[in-house]
């Protein structure tokens, strides 16, 4: 049986919008609404993984300036407890030596005639 190129041409005829039924002049109005609803569930499934992504990158962030917060709530409290603990074992010894050495000074009397210079120049009243 011979095909002609006209009756080829007609047989293929139409265009195919992804509903798998090609459009002619008579179904033209109903597969026009048919993809209508076609391309609605396209829409919104993709605008639902979109809103999935958003909501990830939402939730990313906000976990990133938390967690940014808290490592500088915890670095500024770790060197301030360190800085303090640092300071408090400096300051300890310091007043530690000088109240040895005012205790062997004291033994040695030399406070005594150090005290006795500066009463006589009118440094202590």
């Amino acid at each position: 049986m011979f095909v002609g190129f006209t009756s080829g041409l007609k047989r293929m005829s139409g265009v195919r919008f992804g509903a798998g039924v090609r459009v002619t002049k008579n179904n033209m109005w109903y597969i026009l609404l048919v993809l209508m609803f076609v391309w609605l569930g396209r829409l919104m499934w993709y605008m639902l993984i979109g809103m999935g992504w958003m909501t990830f990158g939402m939730l990313w962030l906000m976990w990133k300036m938390l967690y940014g917060i808290g490592w500088l709530v915890y670095k500024a409290y770790f060197y301030l407890v360190k800085g303090a603990w640092i300071g408090g074992k400096r300051l300890y010894s310091f007043a530690r030596s000088k109240i040895e050495e005012r205790k062997a000074a004291r033994e040695s009397g030399e406070e005594c005639a150090n005290e006795q210079a500066a009463l006589e120049e009118g440094v202590i009243k």
